[in-house]
């Protein structure tokens, strides 16, 4: 083989290589951007109120949170339950946090169309019982007032809102407390659910 034939076939070869690299990275850069542009239309199927799932429970009626748990939603809300510490004369006390991870402001107490039962509640038995009075005994909550005039007005993007929720049992043992969320959103947003045990 003569000297100018060698020198095509090395550059021919050069430039195959680069052409691949080339056209793999392009492949993968549309890979990536596929897998983007797909998760954004199954949000856009299902709405961005949905919560995001896991391996553990997804925070519903049947699986409902324990304390110390985070709700998130897939366009950024977290909501927080903490874990309940019991305190004098039966009473436990525990954080309940909202945290706007959103592009929007958050109408704190706004239940929208689709929230009718209102961004916080508390009461007695599991979730299933549907927060009504039943076999489980009395649960009280101290300061639902206090909390209703903090949850007001608007949670921007980035900020966040955390509420102490006191409530009260009747001293007999072990009893199962349900807290429940539904922030606002004009379109839809799912409730969650928290089961709590307080002795």
């Amino acid at each position: 083989m003569d000297e100018t034939a060698d020198k095509a076939l090395t550059g021919g070869d050069g430039k195959w290589t680069v052409g691949c690299a080339v056209a793999l990275t392009i492949l993968t850069v549309l890979a990536g951007l596929g897998a983007v542009a797909l998760r954004e239309f199954e949000q856009g199927l299902d709405g961005t109120g949905q919560i995001e799932t896991s391996d553990g429970p997804d925070g519903s009626v049947t699986e409902p949170f324990t304390s110390g748990a985070t709700a998130r939603y897939e366009d950024g809300l977290k909501v927080t339950v903490g874990d309940a510490e019991k305190g004098r004369g039966g009473v436990h006390t525990f954080a309940v946090t909202f945290e706007n991870g959103t592009d929007e402001p958050l109408p704190l107490d706004d239940t929208g169309s689709y929230a009718a039962d209102g961004l916080l509640d508390v009461c007695e038995g599991d979730p299933r019982d549907d927060c009504a009075p039943g076999d489980a005994r009395d649960v009280t909550w101290l300061n639902a007032e206090s909390v209703t005039a903090r949850l007001t007005g608007t949670l921007d993007p980035g900020e966040s809102r955390t509420v102490p929720l006191r409530i009260e049992g009747d001293g007999e043992g072990a009893q199962p407390v349900t807290v429940e969320t539904t922030p606002y959103s004009a379109s839809h947003r799912d409730t969650v659910y928290w089961r709590l045990d307080i002795g």
